[in-house]
């Protein structure tokens, strides 16, 4: 469990960090599907998301999780 700990930092302010850009995200993809119809514009509102979290989070575990958010989005 150490090893985890010291491979995977946790800070619980890039935390609340990352979980409201992604939940922004979400929520202006939601409003802007029910003004458009298509969906170009997810991948682009979700790849700002990660450059604002890269830029003001440490780089710790939860700052590394939205990379990945984005091939699933």
């Amino acid at each position: 469990m150490k090893i985890l700990k010291i491979l995977f930092p946790v800070s619980l302010k890039d935390t609340l960090i990352t979980v409201l850009v992604l939940a922004a995200a979400g929520f202006v993809c939601s409003a802007l599907r029910l003004i458009s119809d298509g969906d170009i514009y997810v991948s682009m509102i979700f790849l700002l998301a990660v450059l604002i979290v890269s830029r003001y989070t440490d780089g710790t575990f939860t700052a590394r999780l939205p990379r990945f958010s984005v091939y699933f989005a």
